[in-house]
């Protein structure tokens, strides 16, 4: 197959993102292990910490494998 037919629309390979250079490793762990106190002014009052689940949603990749690939764009 050749890419002249897609690379003429304007798209081209976008190779996967860097890890942010300011990323700062041990922010990020003190941050995962104290989760739970930083969490607990946003519940409600009364409300008993153990019955609370958290839940994550990423929206830019939904639907997407987590996998490091070039995509057309």
């Amino acid at each position: 197959m050749t890419l002249e037919p897609v690379r003429a629309l304007g798209f081209r390979k976008v190779p996967p993102r860097p890890l942010h250079p300011k990323a700062d490793p041990q922010a990020q762990e003190d941050f995962r292990l104290n989760f739970s106190e930083l969490a607990m002014p946003a519940l409600p009052e009364g409300a008993d910490p153990a019955s609370v689940d958290n839940w994550y949603e990423d929206e830019a990749r939904i639907g997407r494998k987590g996998m490091l690939a070039r995509d057309w764009a």
